[in-house]
């Protein structure tokens, strides 16, 4: 995701909730694997870069003359005296440089060839449509450095799961160390995710063990294994094989409580409190809406957490009817953002912009109705089919239940849908 054009962070987050939403549903054990390069940009070896670029399309003399200049470069060092007499320089420097523009798309290069070696190995989570019966391979997703790696089994065996994870994390290790980068087992983490009938995780029939990757200096360390119902943070979202954001909600009340704090000492006017209300807390509370699940009892609760504090600072009374905070400053309202719409919303422009393209997010998603569809026992598109009906029938809060159960509850049609459960071109009409 990192470093590509049109691609956000959000979405990386996105496409992990799906996939571990999807194993839950078709109980399919699977494994994840964190890990995080080490200084990924500084370390990459400019020969591998300059054939992995020359593979991508870039040519030759190019690549001299974005790599050259870092090569022959004097390094002089700056204080609060001036800039030093003497110098560094090597023709040996590698790297991309700190504050180099073509850092991020040399990283891209080179960690796009690193993903294609994993997959030619067979390391990958497979996944099976069950209607169009399309098999759908996912290897990784990663943003930058911050990746995350699944794996499946072809017969479901947990227990060979590990020793298929020791062996994907080890390959992926020895890609990057040939490249320049280095991986630490202090960053890395796994864990394997084993549903039972219910869609519930079921630590009978996990299967213990470890796995182990040796350092840079030769000596072998233990990789983390954590629980499947431990939260972990993966682009800035709390999220849990299972499905809990209990973790998530309490990062969110974390958040206004801070926020609530360093406002009720603040000397601004109350037109400036109300700026920084719409610029600060609200934006940092948005960016990982579109990933959740969060029920509207719940932003209930997080907006008046909030607000009790916050708009007496503004000079409005906390009495002020909720329906008028969001109302536009036009029709005398506050135009704050309700959380609640705002993150089903965020879920719809979703659908909207990857039903026409064949991205991996698009792939988890088509595959979820799928199994919804099936599952229910419909003959159409699941959105378009009775909530209040067949939502007992399947798993409650997932994903794209939110989905279904905000288009219905607003009255809002998804059209363009070409056969069950496969959209080419989705609108979404009131």
């Amino acid at each position: 995701m990192g470093g590509r054009k049109g691609r956000r962070s959000i979405e990386g987050a996105i496409t992990k909730h799906l996939v571990m939403e999807n194993s839950r549903m078709s109980r399919l054990p699977i494994s994840i694997i964190s890990t995080d390069a080490a200084n990924c940009y500084d370390r990459i070896i400019h020969k591998y870069v300059s054939l992995v670029c020359i593979k991508w399309g870039i040519a030759p003399n190019v690549i001299s003359a974005l790599l050259q200049p870092l090569q022959t470069a004097k390094h002089f060092t700056r204080t609060a005296y001036g800039d030093s007499d003497q110098f560094f320089t090597s023709s040996n420097m590698q790297g991309a440089g700190q504050g180099n523009t073509g850092a991020a798309p040399y990283w891209t290069c080179v960690s796009s060839h690193m993903i294609e070696i994993l997959k030619e190995s067979g390391y990958s989570a497979q996944m099976t449509s069950a209607i169009t019966k399309e098999i759908i391979t996912l290897v990784l997703i990663a943003f930058v450095d911050d990746t995350e790696i699944f794996l499946t089994d072809p017969n479901n065996d947990p227990s060979q799961l590990i020793q298929t994870s020791e062996a994907a994390i080890n390959t992926w290790r020895e890609t990057l160390q040939i490249t320049g980068g280095a991986m630490r087992a202090k960053k890395c983490g796994w864990t394997m995710a084993v549903f039972n009938a219910k869609g519930d995780l079921d630590p009978t029939h996990t299967p213990s063990g470890d796995i182990f990757i040796p350092e840079e200096d030769g000596s072998i360390k233990q990789v983390a294994r954590y629980d499947p119902s431990e939260a972990r943070e993966y682009l800035g979202v709390f999220q849990t094989p299972h499905g809990d954001e209990t973790a998530q909600i309490e990062k969110l009340f974390s958040k206004i409580g801070s926020w609530n704090s360093k406002v009720a000492k603040s000397k601004l006017l109350p037109l400036f409190n109300l700026n920084a209300l719409l610029t600060r807390i609200y934006k940092t509370l948005e960016y990982p809406l579109s990933a959740l699940t969060i029920t509207y009892k719940e932003y209930i609760k997080l907006s008046n957490k909030l607000t009790t504090t916050t708009l007496p600072k503004c000079s409005v009374a906390c009495t002020f009817p909720e329906n008028f905070r969001y109302l536009p400053s036009t029709y005398q309202g506050l135009h704050l953002p309700d959380l609640y719409i705002k993150q089903e919303s965020e879920k719809i422009m979703i659908l909207l912009s990857h039903g026409y393209t064949d991205s991996i997010l698009w792939d988890q998603i088509n595959y979820g109705m799928q199994i919804m569809q099936t599952k229910a026992g419909v003959n159409t598109c699941i959105f378009n089919s009775s909530y209040q009906k067949y939502s007992p029938l399947l798993l409650s809060s997932t994903w794209l239940s939110s989905v279904w159960k905000y288009v219905q509850t607003y009255n809002l049609h998804i059209k363009g849908w070409k056969q069950p459960s496969i959209c080419n071109a989705i609108t979404i009409v009131a």
